[in-house]
């Protein structure tokens, strides 16, 4: 029965979500639940489009590929200081942190009235 996560997911969102999210310290991406289509046997929820932090350009060149293995550490920091948050601030804590839950989106975000893509946690 999926009521208690889907229950769990709109609470994470409520807390967490860079859109609406109350936590002062912990702001990412969160899917959105689509409520109408889900079920007590099947969740539907809003698609992210991202990368893992483990895929690295591989045919970049060695400047491009060294620019985002740092991204990508900079922003598994970020997961951890983020996951320490939900730990001893909250104590509601996202419990399947793996490569697919864990993507590395880009996210419009202003600057001097310019648009740049932000990276962000999703």
């Amino acid at each position: 029965d999926f009521q208690k996560e889907m229950s769990n997911m709109q609470l994470f969102a409520d807390m967490y979500c860079h859109r609406r999210g109350v936590s002062p310290d912990v702001k990412v991406v969160v899917p959105e639940l689509i409520p109408q289509l889900s079920t007590r046997h099947m969740i539907i929820m809003e698609w992210i489009e991202g990368t893992k932090l483990t895929d690295i350009c591989m045919s970049c060149d060695n400047d491009q590929s060294s620019s985002e293995v740092e991204e990508n550490l900079a922003l598994v920091k970020e997961a951890i200081e983020m996951t320490l948050s939900q730990l001893l601030t909250t104590g509601l804590v996202h419990s399947d942190p793996h490569t697919g839950n864990l993507l590395k989106v880009k996210r419009p975000s202003t600057t001097n009235g310019k648009k740049k893509n932000k990276p962000e946690l999703g």
